[in-house]
């Protein structure tokens, strides 16, 4: 059956996507790069996102991609000490870095942990 998330089924298979759909992720800082691995994370397939310094803007985006994630989003930067299956931040990804390698730099972190947390 083709749905959103066929083409991420292929590379990482029905028990990837199960994973994914089980997985919080926290997203950690505010501005391009933050949004770039949050819309990422969502069009993945991930179950939840905790954004920490995102946007309400960000997080309308989020659900008109995926209206299944569940999302939870903190004014504050700090992450609190909770158990996530990952921490992606951004923050320092983008630190010094032109508006495009923000956005790749935000793709790659999401990239990666998808690519984690499907093959765990």
């Amino acid at each position: 059956m083709l749905d959103q998330f066929s083409r991420t089924r292929l590379l990482l298979g029905d028990e990837g996507m199960e994973r994914l759909a089980r997985a919080r992720v926290a997203v950690k800082g505010a501005g391009l790069a933050a949004d770039f691995a949050a819309e990422a994370l969502a069009r993945s397939g991930v179950g939840a996102v905790d954004l920490y310094g995102g946007s309400e803007a960000l997080m309308a985006r989020l659900l008109d991609i995926n209206p299944d994630i569940k999302i939870n989003m903190f004014k504050s930067e700090a992450v609190p000490d909770i158990k996530y299956d990952s921490i992606i931040n951004t923050a320092d990804i983008a630190k010094g870095a032109l508006p495009h390698e923000q956005m790749a730099a935000g793709l790659i972190a999401a990239g990666n942990e998808v690519r984690r947390l499907a093959e765990r």
